[in-house]
This record gives C-alpha cells, structure tokens and sequence, in this order.
C-alpha cells in the first residue's frame, strides 16, 4: 500500500449516474486510509458545467470523472480546471508498475494529469458456433487465430458464406456479421486513432482523413452494401447477434465484468454456442492492434483533498490486481455460463494483442456511425463533418477558465490558451 496522508476524512468524488463505487471499495477505503467516500452524481452531459461552476465557487471535488467518449481530456488541462498528479502520486509505486506504459500516452505539456483506473481492454469478434455447424462452415475463427491466418481477407470471405433468407419471403434476413457500439472497432486494426494528443507542443493532430483508416471504412462498406454479407444496423446490433440474425458480431467489450452483465452473449455460452476471437489483423498492419480506451479521473484545481483522490485510486488498483478478486470474476464468469476457453480467448487479445489509445474520439466516432448508419461514402462523410470537428476542436482551446484568489487556490499552473491549427 501506498503510503498517503490525506488532509481531512472524506473524499469528494464528481461522477456520472451510471456508475457508482462498490461498498468494498468504500469499506477499503475506509479500513486503510480512514476516509469516507462521498459522491456526486451528474448528468453524462452536465460534468463539465458542473464542474467549472465548482472550480469557480472554490468547492471542487476531490475527484471529477473522466468521459473517455468526450474532450475532457485535453479540455479539462486546457481550460485550467484539473492539476497534475506529479508530486501526488509516486510512480515507483508497485501498484502502479503495470500502468507506466499508459501513463506514458497521457502526458500533457509534460505532465500527468490522468488518475488511470482502468485500462479498458476490449474489441472482438463474437461467433455463433451453432450457425457455423448449420452452414457447414469448417474454418474456426479461433483456430484460424491461432495458425496466424485471421484477418480482414479471411473474416470477409467466412462472412459471406451466412447471406440467407430464411423465411423465403425474397428478403435477407441472415448475415455473416453485424457491427455494434462502437461502430469503429475494426478501424483501429490499423495501428491508427482518430487523431493524436501531441503532449509537448500542446495540439491535437487530426488523423480522420488517414488513407488506412479510409481503407478499413471502405472494407465495411462493400462487405454491408455491395455483398450484403454485413448488417449496418449499429443501434441494434446486440440484439441480431443473440436472436442468430448474423453468425458474427464486431463489437468491444471493455472487461470480464462486461461479459458477466451480457446476458445475450451468456446465453450463447451456457449452450455451448460461443466462441470469441480478436478482431480480424489488417494484412498492411504489422501487429495485432486493439482499441484501448482509460477510464480514470483528475484532481480538480481547488480540491481540498488531492491526497484523499490519490488514496481512493490506490484502493481501485488493489482490487484490480488483488489476485482473489481476480480469481472471483472469473469464477463468477464460469457460473455465468463461461468456460476456461472464452477465458483464453480474451486474454489472447489483451496480450497478443497492441493497444491503441483513443483520445481524440470526437473527431470520427460520429462520422463512422452517420456513414455506415445511413450509407454515405467515408470520403463524403468526413468533408461533410469537417467544420464540426474543427469547430470542437476550436473551442477546446478557448475560453480558458481563470484562475481564482483565496486561500484554496493552488499555484504553479500555467495557462493553456495554445491555438491549433492542425486539422
């Protein structure tokens, strides 16, 4: 355990409604430190308001969430509301040995700003077993995986072996495959983002118009709109996979405890019928790559108790590698109906696999979805959406929020006011 000293006795966290800390972690906290953990709950979309009006009122939280799926980060550094964590926390630490290679990826201006809870490992392939007997497919994805021939040219030609109309009313209504949230899982077998955080010089480097991540796009839709062997329709994809309108699904999945919450997906397993591989490899990349998303947290500028925020993450980190709690999920995932096998299997691409950071998801996430959604070229997609992200891009670099006076403010911060003209 760390050695921390807190000031106070409660630890003040601003996060969203759909996530709420264990009472294990809570009576951790607790027996260790001797802090009490309070929370806040806002609106997904609400937290940055929020968040400012707290900074300004000099009544922030100890801990303010970070919205992978947003612009918290740089935008929260950039306007000045959060602080680096160097100084707060002691990196040589051993439950901080496994995170080094992440802290890396989220320096900003050379310094750290990001509480990393979690890595979230995940982007997969899920199969329907049970179809590919009934088609009398014999190539097994995982099989394939294994003899290194699983990649986009193989998943292609297996997908368009499912095309069917099983009803015979003259319309498809089975498919090799169907996307899901996120729609963009695949495009990130490249060894590419959406864009980069360019941490010295303070800009966001905008990649959307990459010929690699166009290559993948342009993949999807042939395979949705010209061989009809992909379903488009990401909203509900889940549900086509389980009712076995499709005999694969390219999705994520963030952690076991995500496999746990999936009954669709424990269903197929308790019958035997599942099977999970990593994403196709793009025959141009030279690796396996995988999207790695970071939940976390910073410390707001003015918070009372940045030392009880370094406490409460170092009571995360040991429940995520407490070698009991990790022996738990998994048992809890063979109770779920999963078996040692599907354990393998996301392991493989957690360590086979590269990851591959997405902090700028605001640049593509929505042209991705509005092209494959409503089947709009990728090239004419992203010169439609072009204004908008620059414009997101823009307003992260302005309107920095200023410093308060008073005896809480916390000094030696510079100001982000940078401009860039990158996109």
């Amino acid at each position: 355990w760390p050695t921390i000293k807190a000031t106070g006795k409660t630890v003040r966290v601003m996060t969203t409604k759909d996530v709420a800390e264990s009472a294990k972690v809570k009576n951790k906290l607790k027996s260790q430190y001797g802090l009490t953990l309070t929370e806040e709950y806002v609106g997904w979309g609400e937290l940055p308001n929020k968040l400012v009006a707290s900074v300004q009122a000099q009544q922030a939280p100890d801990l303010v969430r970070y919205r992978s799926d947003n612009p918290d980060m740089p935008s929260f550094m950039v306007k000045n509301l959060v602080q680096p964590i160097d100084g707060l926390i002691n990196f040589k630490e051993p439950a901080y040995k496994d995170l080094l290679s992440y802290y890396d990826q989220t320096k900003w201006g050379g310094k750290h700003y990001l509480l990393i809870g979690e890595p979230t490992l995940g982007s997969f392939v899920f199969y329907n077993k049970k179809l590919f007997n009934d088609y009398g497919v014999k190539d097994d994805p995982w099989k394939l995986y294994k003899e290194g021939k699983w990649n986009w040219d193989s998943f292609a030609a297996m997908a368009l072996k499912f095309k069917d109309d099983t009803d015979g009313d003259g319309e498809q209504d089975r498919y090799g495959f169907t996307l899901s949230v996120p729609p963009s899982a695949l495009l990130y077998t490249t060894g590419e983002s959406f864009g980069k955080l360019d941490n010295v010089n303070k800009k966001i480097t905008n990649n959307i118009k990459s010929a690699n991540l166009a290559r993948a796009m342009n993949l999807l839709h042939e395979l949705c709109f010209t061989k009809k062997s992909g379903l488009n329709q990401i909203a509900t994809g889940y549900t086509a996979f389980h009712d076995n309108l499709a005999a694969m699904q390219v999705t994520e999945i963030l952690n076991f405890s995500g496999m746990i919450s999936s009954t669709g997906l424990a269903s197929l397993a308790k019958k035997g019928n599942l099977g999970i591989v990593p994403l196709p490899k793009d025959p141009k990349a030279n690796g396996n790559y995988y999207l790695c998303r970071l939940n976390g947290w910073f410390i707001p500028r003015t918070a009372s108790n940045p030392m009880g925020a370094i406490a409460y993450n170092a009571v995360q980190q040991y429940y995520r590698t407490d070698k009991a709690t990790v022996a738990s999920t998994e048992a809890a995932m063979k109770k779920a109906g999963y078996t040692d096998e599907h354990i393998t299997q996301l392991r493989a691409n957690w360590t086979n696999g590269k990851p591959v950071f997405e902090f700028c998801p605001f640049i593509g996430y929505d042209s991705v979805w509005l092209s494959l959604q409503n089947q709009v070229a990728w090239a004419t997609q992203i010169a439609q959406d072009a204004s908008k992200v620059q414009a997101t891009i823009d307003d992260i670099f302005t309107t920095e929020v200023e410093k308060q006076t008073g005896p809480k403010v916390i000094d030696n911060f510079e100001k982000y006011g940078t401009n860039t003209n990158t996109a």
